[in-house]
């Protein structure tokens, strides 16, 4: 099975398809691209027939896949187009990767999203396989952005970095357990499990044996406009005592003392934000280049120490900015 480039074929071909109900939707139907990676962006195509699977399904998550206005494709040759296979599986691993990085772009709302397998003859789709993935929970304090073509290329050039570190096992270690921890995160609708996830997913990064480290480390990575190195440090700091207090299952009006409990639902929802922010600017960096993940997926204590001292320079640096995570008041 080898996968198509430039133009998408729709003859003798197996089909791999994310269909996503986003919001805010922009100009998303309107939107049909061949993205890096070999994936493609499709207007919803109305001869796609998932009326088929009404039975299986149930009216309710048929009309799902039919409210989808992202429809993103990926086609393979194949000897056994009709024969649900290996090749059918490899193809949704492809989608699930795409979806993976879609997640670690800040995306807008996403009321539901699934992924088809089948084939597609002279045009016609017949659909083989159809999955419901856990649909992701905005993270944000601010209303998203629609997506639009570059953004639709980043994710891709993303996904296919993703993509390939699974096909190759390069992602290992603690690597390997904060990634998990990230999309656990983006699939949360809570706010201490949400921290806990993306601080776990930081830590899998910055590699530290405690609080200190977390916040030495991190720290250097990040770079502001608006906050100087100590604020950034007051910030982490606030965030890790935090990440204490979920850990050990407090409430959250204990672990933000001195708060109403809306107050401090608000600042919980706030520092949420900021670590989603930041592992998922993170994760972009790192998959973005096969030596990051080779890198990280060792043990690299020495080498933070010597970034922390001024030795070397961090891997990467990420941009973060208040006004990012900041409630409106």
């Amino acid at each position: 099975m080898t996968t198509e480039a430039a133009t998408m074929r729709k003859d003798g071909v197996k089909f791999g398809c994310l269909c996503a109900d986003v919001h805010p939707s922009g100009d998303i139907r309107r939107i049909e691209a061949a993205l890096p990676g070999e994936f493609f962006v499709e207007s919803p195509w109305a001869d796609v027939d998932v009326d088929a699977w009404r039975e299986e399904l149930g009216r309710w998550q048929v009309n799902e896949i039919k409210r989808a206005n992202l429809w993103v494709w990926s086609v393979a040759s194949t000897e056994t187009p009709q024969i649900h296979d290996n090749e059918n599986d490899r193809l949704f691993r492809r989608m699930n990767n795409f979806w993976i990085a879609f997640l670690m772009h800040e995306p807008p709302d996403v009321n539901s999203v699934w992924i088809l397998t089948g084939d597609l003859i002279a045009g016609h789709p017949t659909i083989a396989t159809l999955r419901k993935l856990p649909r992701a929970i905005r993270q944000s304090v601010s209303f998203p952005a629609p997506l639009s073509p570059d953004s639709l290329d980043q994710i891709a050039v993303i996904a296919g970095g993703v993509d390939a570190a699974e096909e190759a096992k390069s992602v290992a270690g603690r690597l390997e357990r904060g990634f998990a921890a990230f999309v656990a995160g983006m699939q949360s609708d809570t706010i201490d499990d949400s921290i806990l996830c993306f601080v776990r997913a930081l830590e899998a990064i910055v590699q530290p044996n405690g609080g200190k480290q977390f916040c030495n480390r991190t720290a250097r990575i990040l770079q502001s406009s608006t906050m100087d190195v100590a604020s950034l440090r007051a910030l982490l700091e606030e965030i890790y005592k935090t990440r204490g207090a979920f850990t050990h299952a407090e409430a959250i009006e204990t672990a933000f003392r001195g708060n109403t409990r809306d107050e401090a639902i608000r600042r919980g929802r706030e520092l949420r934000a900021a670590t989603h922010i930041m592992a998922s600017r993170c994760y972009r960096e790192v998959f973005a280049r096969p030596d990051l993940i080779k890198f990280f997926s060792s043990e690299q204590g020495e080498f933070w120490g010597d970034v922390v001292s001024g030795k070397k320079e961090p891997p990467f640096r990420i941009p973060v900015e208040p006004a990012e995570w900041l409630a409106p008041d």
